[in-house]
């Protein structure tokens, strides 16, 4: 704990509960974020605080008190709040929840900063509130931000130390925690991070919706083993928000149930991929409708369009509006629309997705689930939530055994523990893993159309895979120069690392050769890049 002046401890007299009073209904928060709020007022070194609450509860409310009262001069337990995510989309939408909840804050950007691939408020997340994505925080925490990846690549030294220590004097907040434990590599950079945390006495919440309980015991012990405690603070029977949501089994004909729908209410439609979006979206216009297109393969000012132009000042569709929407819509973004037909999923993945639905206090809604010809989901986990959904009883599994220790988790502690370790050190790790964070590689693309006056609001993220599927449609190169940007064409080189040559990582190479982002042409103004 910092020693204060005796004019920033009066500035501090604003507590985080204060904070919490100010920015909630009537200035009476909800329980469990009060709990909360009052366990970080009087933190001891080692607490993780795990706030486990369901979908509608208004979890982010935390965190935007957290970085209110940070704003307003309370630095005794942080610097700054970072808000850590798993999916970019979700930052967007809690960023545009910030402008307003801070819209009285002249400049909010020099306090509020939102960083990942696709924008660059926050470069060393050094910001008094910082939203950010799980790859960006693990890179910044690991000795490689991405703000200066290209030097390390192009063999000079980052200043890691300046975003490590933005890092280990904030409070960091890890949102929708269950996601970032769905695969094995984000798993591994979550707990990692996690256990490097604990270990530097930095205060951390974990919020989530959904997590198996095989899940909570291993984070358990994981803080326990570096002398931390794990706070879990969760719903009584009667602190969930009095909504009721019917699931119905539906094999009938989508479409006309589309049109029953909209007629009333404002309708989400979740696909479990890109491809079915699109699909669905086209039915939809064709059948004279008028719906909306969400999904991870839009640039960061579409995305933010489409999500203005859906949501109100109190975040509920209206009535009429249809939405056709991806995973992306699963966790994090504060939506409520009045009625839903989705694509069947995973157990979790469903729960998360019925949370769109009829979110607040009061409200009533239906989820018709529907089967799905894309078999992205293992076929066992699909088949288990259909069964449940046709009995009627969809609940949390006891989730899988996490399989954490291996050699990338062992780097990671390395490069967090070792003082002579640095972002050379670093970098190796990453050619060898081309991500911290997931199988496959992120990058970053820019459409053609946009080439006329690109900003960093023309971007997208595309994995690789979808790239070396769709390689007709990449043009060529963007490489920044002290003279702004230039078009490149792109080598053979290129072409056959894409195709899975050495060396593995196309990100890096990209990087060794200054180009900045892809050009793809075909992005289609209302569905994004198809491929």
């Amino acid at each position: 704990m910092k020693s204060t002046s005796s004019r920033e401890r009066d500035l501090s007299s604003v507590t985080f509960v204060d904070s919490l009073r100010s920015l909630s209904p009537e200035g009476k928060p909800r329980d469990l974020l009060l709990r909360t709020a009052e366990i970080l007022d009087s933190w001891r070194p080692g607490q993780v605080v795990l706030l486990t609450a369901p979908t509608g509860y208004g979890k982010t409310t935390l965190s935007l008190s957290l970085a209110n009262a940070v704003i307003s001069g309370n630095r005794e337990l942080a610097e700054r709040v970072i808000h850590v995510l798993p999916l970019r989309s979700i930052g967007d939408d809690l960023f545009i929840k910030a402008e307003r909840t801070f819209r009285g804050l002249k400049p909010f950007r020099k306090y509020v900063g939102l960083q990942h691939m696709g924008r660059m408020d926050s470069p060393l997340l050094g910001r008094r509130f910082n939203i950010t994505t799980l790859d960006t925080f693990v890179l910044s925490f690991f000795k490689l931000p991405p703000y200066e990846l290209h030097k390390v690549v192009n063999k000079y030294d980052a200043h890691y130390e300046v975003s490590r220590g933005f890092i280990l004097s904030s409070l960091v907040v890890f949102d929708e925690v269950h996601l970032f434990l769905t695969e094995t590599k984000s798993a591994i950079a979550f707990v990692t991070s996690l256990e490097s945390l604990v270990e530097s006495n930095v205060p951390v919440v974990l919020s989530t919706a959904t997590l198996p309980v095989s899940h909570l015991k291993e984070l358990r012990k994981r803080v326990e083993a570096k002398g931390g405690e794990l706070l879990v603070v969760g719903p009584k029977a009667d602190d969930s928000p009095k909504r009721e949501v019917r699931v119905v089994p539906f094999t009938g004909d989508w479409l006309d149930k589309a049109k029953e729908l909209s007629e009333e209410k404002s309708l989400l439609i979740v696909t479990n991929t890109v491809k079915r979006a699109v699909e669905f979206f086209k039915d939809l216009k064709n059948a004279g409708l008028f719906p909306l297109l969400l999904h991870g393969r839009m640039t960061e000012r579409h995305r933010q369009n489409v999500l203005s132009r859906v949501l109100g000042e109190d975040r509920a569709m209206s009535p009429g509006t249809i939405l056709v929407a991806t995973q992306v819509i699963e966790a994090g973004v504060d939506i409520s629309a009045g009625s839903m037909i989705t694509e069947v999923s995973p157990v979790e993945s469903l729960l998360q997705r019925m949370g769109r639905v009829a979110r607040y206090e009061g409200e009533s809604g239906e989820v018709y689930v529907i089967r799905s010809s894309d078999n992205v989901y293992e076929g066992e986990k699909v088949d288990e939530a259909w069964k449940m959904v046709e009995n009627g009883k969809l609940e949390v599994p006891q989730g899988d055994v996490l399989k954490l220790d291996n050699s990338l988790h062992r780097a990671l502690w390395e490069l967090h523990r070792n003082v002579f370790t640095g972002s050379k050190t670093a970098l190796k790790l990453l050619e060898e893993e081309c991500s911290f964070t997931r199988s496959g590689e992120l990058i970053k693309v820019v459409p053609e159309e946009r080439l006329a006056s690109v900003d960093e609001g023309d971007y997208l993220a595309l994995e690789r895979g979808t790239l070396k599927r769709a390689k007709e449609k990449i043009v060529g190169g963007l490489r920044r120069g002290p003279e702004g940007v230039e078009r490149v064409q792109l080598s053979e080189d290129f072409y056959r690392i894409l195709e899975g040559g050495d060396p593995p990582c196309l990100s890096l190479w990209m990087m060794r050769n200054r180009i900045d982002s892809l050009v793809v042409k075909g992005y289609d103004e209302e569905v994004g890049f198809v491929g």
